[in-house]
Formats: structure tokens, C-alpha cells, sequence
């Protein structure tokens, strides 16, 4: 899985807590929330900030403060492994408002998205579904076996569904690696359970050799 190299201020750009899916210190899963300008851990209080570069600090109460390159303290962690069955977390979904084709010199190469607002909700992932349950309004179910496209976007995940547009998913305090990690997974098993293959890539479109 790709790492970024670097993390920044901003609103659409990657917080310690998508890169880093677990504390480093006490490897409990999803536990940074945000405090002031760094984030820490719920579990054990230890405390992550932004340093000098793409380095990331930890701060554990009573031991001297370590400075790690933002990739060295992602390889410690590791990947995430997906045991569990039903997971959830609070997001905010946004739909295409509005697309165009980007052309140069007549080759198509691409669409220009327009999102619209934020929807409030609760996004379920199943072992064969993605279920969205706005905090108004119906809810939304998309069998596994239907997502075609699975692409992180800075502090954001995509999916692109059959039969619909681009969906854009900012988690409330959920790892948007995590969460990528996960779908991933679900679509790895339910391919093999198809037979359509091993997957061998998620973006532009999940494919498999």
C-alpha cells in the first residue's frame, strides 16, 4: 500500500491519524483523536505531532519524545489485517454535483468532478455490502461485488459504484488507510468467492489477472 511521504495543515490533506491506522505505542486500533495541533491516543495518551520535514514526533508520557520519518513510524505499524466482521464509522459523503471531460487536444483525458454538500452519516461495511445510513434520508446499500473502483484522495476515500457516480468519504476520526485497507480486502474475498480472479489493482477500476 502506498505510504505519503509527507503529512500537512489543511483541510484536504492527510492527518497523522490516516496515515498512522494504530498508536505506535500502544498498537491500539483508531485511537488518535485530535488534541490541539497534534493528535493522541484515547487508549494510553501518548501524543502525535508533526516535525521538522515529513517527520512525526511521539510523545509518551515519561520517555523522551521520538522523531520518526512519517514512512518508518507507517512500516512499524504495519498493515492493517482485516478480522473483523461488521465495522463502522462516521463520515461525511458527498455526491458528484457536476462532471465534465478534460480534453487536450481532442484526447479525453479524464473527467472534472464537482461534489456537492456534506451528508452526515453512518458508513457499515459488511462482509458483502457498504451500507451508508445518513443521519437524514434513506439509506444506501452497495453489494461489494458492484464497487469498481477503490482510490484514496488525500484525507478522503473515493468509490466508484456500478450504476452510479464517484462517492467521496471523509471519516470523522476513522483511518482513511484503515478504511481502504479494509474495503479492499472485502473485494479481494468476494472476488475469489466469485471467481473472478486475484485482484491486481484498485484504481482506475478494480481489475484482476
Amino acid at each position: 500500500m502506498a505510504v505519503p511521504l509527507a503529512v500537512h495543515d489543511g483541510e484536504d490533506v492527510v492527518a497523522i491519524r490516516d496515515l498512522l491506522w494504530a498508536c505506535p505505542a500502544c498498537r491500539s486500533v483508531e485511537s488518535l483523536v485530535r488534541s490541539g495541533r497534534a493528535e493522541q491516543c484515547a487508549s494510553c495518551g501518548a501524543r502525535l505531532r508533526r516535525g521538522r520535514g515529513a517527520n512525526i514526533v511521539l510523545e509518551v508520557p515519561g520517555q523522551t519524545p521520538v522523531a520518526r520519518h512519517a514512512r518508518e513510524w507507517a512500516d512499524l505499524i504495519g498493515d492493517p489485517q482485516d478480522g473483523e466482521e461488521d465495522v463502522s464509522a462516521r463520515v461525511s459523503l458527498r455526491d458528484v454535483a457536476r462532471s465534465w471531460p478534460l480534453r487536450e487536444r481532442g484526447e479525453l483525458l479524464g473527467f472534472v468532478e464537482r461534489f456537492g454538500s456534506d451528508i452526515p452519516g453512518l458508513l457499515i461495511l459488511t462482509r458483502d455490502a457498504i451500507r451508508f445510513q445518513p443521519d437524514t434520508g434513506p439509506n444506501r446499500i452497495w453489494p461489494i461485488l458492484d464497487v469498481t473502483a477503490v482510490q484514496p484522495a488525500s484525507s478522503k476515500l473515493q468509490l466508484k459504484v456500478r450504476g452510479s457516480e464517484v462517492v467521496t468519504l471523509r471519516f470523522v476520526s476513522g483511518s482513511v488507510r484503515l478504511w481502504e485497507a479494509r474495503i479492499q480486502q472485502r473485494l479481494r474475498e468476494a472476488w475469489r468467492a466469485a471467481g473472478w480472479g486475484e485482484i491486481v489493482e484498485f484504481q482506475p477500476r478494480v481489475s484482476a489477472r
